[in-house]
């Protein structure tokens, strides 16, 4: 048994949280070497998470979606250095849980559960170190995540965010309601702009990347995206996952499809389609495009350089 010193955060509002707040708290507050913090605006998310670290806490318990730990792990990051930061666990409470599903968790009664082994002493959990993807504006601006994308995708995020996240519905079968609208625009109107992002420039792993018409990119340090999809084909090392499909792309469903069921590795460059795990990611652009979710929008044109944070540890079930 080891001596565990937990601290929470809690976002009362995500979507599988609001739903159960009262079991959770009631629950929470039986668990004496716990320390919670209710997230009630994100403007307190620098003092309270100043407070738990201050304790020395040995966990920090991240609870809600994925736009809440957004938010908190850029705090983290942006705020201590990696090595200051504690052992991280992310319990899935929001609409959409993609971080925490691919670190093992499929719901809150999992993730509670582990808490209170852990308050306990419990040292039967396995740990994990993960990168983060670190996302600096020419604004000098930084943000932190595990999925950035663009064009089809940011597309998309925006239209769910409008349009689908207010219906209740959480996990993935909304996120699915959201995809199937842009999986019809692709087939009935290709063309549309809607669908896909003009980049003045585009520079991977120091390799410029000649077309400039976008219909989607992404890159992200998670093995399994929403669905158990890992639309990407890389063979090397490094530690970011990027897929980029171009508007001018062959065969676009069949090669869809391929994408899909893990055959990626058949399209070529040529073609239009584009999988690698780089190191780093430079490009200019003016527009839309997500981090965990969250929409970010550039009005100018605006160069963004996407690389690796240092590796954060987690505790997974």
């Amino acid at each position: 048994m080891q001596n565990h010193k937990l601290g929470l955060l809690l976002n009362p509002a995500s979507g599988k949280i609001k739903k159960q707040i009262a079991h959770i708290r009631k629950y929470l507050a039986d668990i004496p070497e716990l320390t919670v913090k209710e997230l009630s605006s994100t403007s307190k998310l620098n003092h309270e998470l100043d407070v738990l670290l201050k304790m020395k806490i040995t966990h920090l318990v991240v609870m809600g979606g994925d736009g809440t730990v957004q938010s908190v792990l850029s705090c983290c990051l942006n705020n201590y250095p990696a090595k200051k930061i504690p052992q991280i666990i992310l319990v899935p409470g929001g609409t959409t849980n993609m971080t925490a599903t691919d670190l093992g968790f499929r719901d809150v009664n999992t993730g509670l559960k582990m808490i209170k082994e852990l308050a306990s002493g419990s040292n039967q959990y396995q740990t994990i170190d993960r990168p983060l993807v670190k996302l600096e504006a020419s604004d000098n601006e930084i943000h932190y995540g595990f999925f950035f994308g663009m064009g089809t995708i940011a597309s998309g995020v925006n239209y769910f965010n409008q349009h689908v996240k207010k219906s209740g519905i959480t996990g993935e079968v909304v996120s699915a309601i959201a995809a199937a609208r842009y999986v019809l625009k692709l087939f009935l109107t290709p063309g549309d702009s809607e669908l896909s992002q003009f980049v003045s420039q585009l520079v991977i792993d120091d390799i410029e990347k000649k077309d400039s018409d976008i219909r989607l990119l992404f890159s992200t340090t998670l093995d399994r995206l929403l669905f158990g999809l890992m639309p990407y084909w890389g063979t090397n090392s490094s530690p970011l996952h990027v897929t980029l499909i171009t508007t001018s792309a062959k065969q676009l469903w069949r090669s869809l499809w391929k994408i899909i069921t893990q055959r990626g590795a058949s399209l070529s460059e040529q073609d239009g389609y584009f999988s690698n795990n780089s190191s780093r990611v430079n490009l200019n652009f003016a527009g839309y495009y997500i981090i965990d979710g969250e929409i970010f929008h550039t009005q100018n044109q605006n160069t963004l350089k996407i690389s690796a944070s240092e590796p954060l540890r987690f505790v997974v079930p």
